[in-house]
This record gives C-alpha cells, structure tokens and sequence, in this order.
C-alpha cells in the first residue's frame, strides 16, 4: 500500500473510516494504523509483509500506534482504533 501524501493526510485524520473494537471477535479489513486505547493484546494480527517474530500475545499500552498493511486481527483483551486505509 502506498499513499500520496493528500490520501494520508486523510487517513491520518480518520477519513476513510475507523473501527472501534474492544470485543474478541476476528476483524477484517483493510487497516492502515491501529492505535491503542486501553492496555490491548491480540491473539492475531496479520500484516502483509510482516517477517520476524509474531506480534500477537505481546501486551500495547496505551497510546501504542502499529502500523502497516493489516488485513486481519483479534484482540484478546483491550481496545482499539483501527483507522481503514483509502481504497
């Protein structure tokens, strides 16, 4: 995913739409940035591209920002904002 510099303007303020998750259900979509609103640990947490070790069972605290191509997560316990990526 690459963005011009107009369409992350955009995203960065949320425009292309957000999801607000504090359940343990699996999230799909096209997400760009999550950011943590209370302490959150995600049983999965899928990023394209992503390489090294898994970043889910790692505790976020508060105010953590992780970013990427994110198709996919579940929170085990926390909440979150996922901010949509443009299309």
């Amino acid at each position: 995913m690459s963005m011009d510099t107009a369409s992350l303007a955009l995203a960065e303020k949320g425009q292309f739409g957000v999801t607000y998750e504090s359940g343990t259900t699996v999230t799909t979509g096209s997400y760009w940035l999550i950011k943590v609103i209370t302490t959150a640990t995600f049983t999965t947490l899928t990023i394209t591209g992503q390489d090294g070790d898994a970043i889910a069972g790692n505790a976020f605290p508060v105010g953590a920002e992780i970013m990427g191509k994110i198709t996919a997560f579940t929170l085990a316990s926390g909440s979150i904002l996922a901010y949509k990526a443009p299309n």
